[in-house]
């Protein structure tokens, strides 16, 4: 027969069970909206402190963009802007495949994934790590080309703007014929494992 010792045992570990499962828990909705609270205010003190200090650099002339438009051609500055553009495109579609290795999924990627259909606001729904990681990426690649800064800006703009519509939820064809429609992204926070690149789709292929 079973000695008291066991047998106190197997009473308190019912009761500690019992009163656990009496206790309200929190939802994976509830943890998971509380860490994107906690990564939305840390990432803006921390992305937006870097991205000051790369356009402090470029204010001052210290970086390869420049200000006077006389300095290049027309077609060495559209040229120019076409290189930035598909070299921040295939540095976010580097970094975007990294952020799905395991064990980076897990503790930076996977706030971004929460929504399974995203929208606008999901656009900057991201771990500080993961957007400091893409800042980083995209000011290192434009400021190390000669690009006039109206086109900077517009660069900039742009990516923000794209991968806003990216986001919308909404479905709707592409703007320009070698940018990716929005299901294109839609289809990636759906099934997880396809289309990794940003704007287009032509790393994924």
């Amino acid at each position: 027969p079973e000695n008291q010792y066991l047998k106190d045992n197997k009473v308190q570990k019912d009761v500690k069970v019992r009163w656990s499962m009496s206790q309200p828990q929190a939802t994976t909705t509830e943890v998971d909206y509380f860490w994107k609270s906690i990564s939305t205010s840390v990432k803006g003190c921390v992305s937006v402190g870097f991205i000051c200090n790369w356009n402090h650099y470029i204010l001052q002339g210290k970086t390869r963009i420049y200000w006077d438009a006389t300095q290049r051609s027309v077609l060495e500055v559209v040229g120019w802007w076409l290189v930035a553009y598909i070299l921040v495109d295939l540095g976010g579609y580097v970094v975007h495949r990294v952020l799905h290795w395991p064990w980076l999924y897990v503790r930076v990627h996977k706030l971004h994934h929460f929504w399974k259909s995203p929208t606008p606001f999901v656009v900057s729904a991201l771990h500080p790590f993961e957007i400091l990681s893409l800042t980083s990426m995209t000011m290192m690649i434009c400021a190390s080309l000669p690009l006039w800064w109206p086109t900077y800006i517009f660069l900039i703009g742009w990516i923000y703007f794209y991968n806003t519509m990216d986001h919308s939820g909404v479905t709707m064809p592409s703007l320009w014929k070698w940018q990716a429609p929005v299901k294109f992204h839609d289809d990636h926070h759906k099934y997880f494992h396809v289309n990794y690149g940003p704007m287009v789709d032509w790393w994924d292929k």
